[in-house]
């Protein structure tokens, strides 16, 4: 579960995201996280692992990335660690190093370029530069194009590869997973009769029933981690990490025609954030509003430069957004 607490009263201490599931650094099929596998990896180092269970991801200001996890199949150890560095990245279990990135080209291991979760790992935590970058952004693309616009991602992929397309800049791509409707998707459980988001797509369908009942929750933190993205990214509302508290705000919609209003209120620790915009015709109008006591850093799609907003309620309009 992502822990903001700290965040939210005040306190600028980085968070510790605690997954406490049993998963995997790999893609999943249409059912659930825990059925592929990193295939064979003969020219490159052979990867023998069945299943790698990831526990705890401690992202320290940008610079290190250490997951605690488990070996859940041949080997039986617990509590090892995985360090990524700069542009090169290893596995560390005793004396051994398992590199996941070339030497040739900074990306990711053949036998691992076609898995989603891999490439959105690498853009999301900037662990991929320059061309490097490019080719981890275009294999995830073109895995995305592959598989009918759907995502392939299991528990842990799933919670980034809506941040790592837009920091990417193919938010319409993100757009695209959000609105399909195709199993895997979240309209897909919609369509099954979904009003919370579940531990599987298919949790439930009207053709089968419930799915299996050992791993099948109604309300589930993984896979509704996309509503952190609409917060963010569609309604545009974000915390300052400079200005812990929300005693600034950080406004920045991407708006996308295919939806045509968006309406989101946030309560936070400095009062109640309001975002909402809408499509009349070729206009594109946005109105927010900030609690008394709080700025905002404003930046209207299209635009590079920001402007400081007080407390208050605006209106905003453009054309072609």
């Amino acid at each position: 579960m992502i822990d903001l607490s700290m965040w939210l009263m005040g306190n600028p201490t980085p968070v510790a995201v605690s997954a406490n599931t049993y998963t995997k650094f790999a893609d999943n099929d249409t059912s659930d996280s825990e059925n592929s596998k990193f295939g064979d990896a003969k020219d490159e180092g052979t990867f023998d692992v069945e299943d790698l269970a990831m526990g705890m991801i401690r992202f320290d200001n940008g610079a290190v990335l250490q997951i605690e996890f488990s070996w859940a199949s041949n080997i039986k150890e617990e509590n090892r660690f995985v360090e990524l560095r700069g542009t090169k990245a290893g596995l560390k279990w005793e004396d051994n190093e398992v590199e996941f990135f070339t030497e040739e080209d900074g990306q990711l291991l053949k036998p691992m370029r076609h898995l989603q979760t891999a490439n959105v790992f690498a853009l999301k935590h900037g662990i991929t530069e320059g061309a490097a970058r490019e080719g981890s952004k275009a294999l995830l693309l073109k895995s995305i194009r592959e598989h009918g616009d759907c995502l392939q991602t299991g528990f842990l992929g799933t919670s980034f590869i809506m941040d790592a397309l837009t920091s990417c800049g193919v938010v319409d791509v993100a757009y695209t997973l959000l609105l399909q409707h195709k199993n895997p998707s979240w309209l897909y459980s919609v369509d099954q009769g979904a009003t919370t988001v579940w531990e599987r797509w298919n949790s439930y369908t009207k053709k089968d029933g419930f799915g299996p009942v050992g791993m099948n929750s109604f309300n589930h933190y993984a896979y509704g981690a996309v509503v952190g993205w609409i917060y963010r990214t569609v309604a545009g509302i974000s915390a300052d990490a400079r200005s812990p508290g929300f005693k600034n705000v950080i406004l920045a919609p991407k708006p996308d025609r295919r939806l045509k209003w968006v309406k989101a209120e946030y309560q936070s620790a400095a009062g109640l954030i309001k975002s909402a915009w809408r499509y009349e015709g070729e206009k594109w109008i946005w109105e927010f509003t900030l609690p008394q006591g709080a700025t905002a850093t404003v930046t209207i799609p299209g635009e590079k430069a920001s402007a400081l907003y007080s407390a208050g309620t605006y209106t905003v309009s453009a054309f072609g957004k």
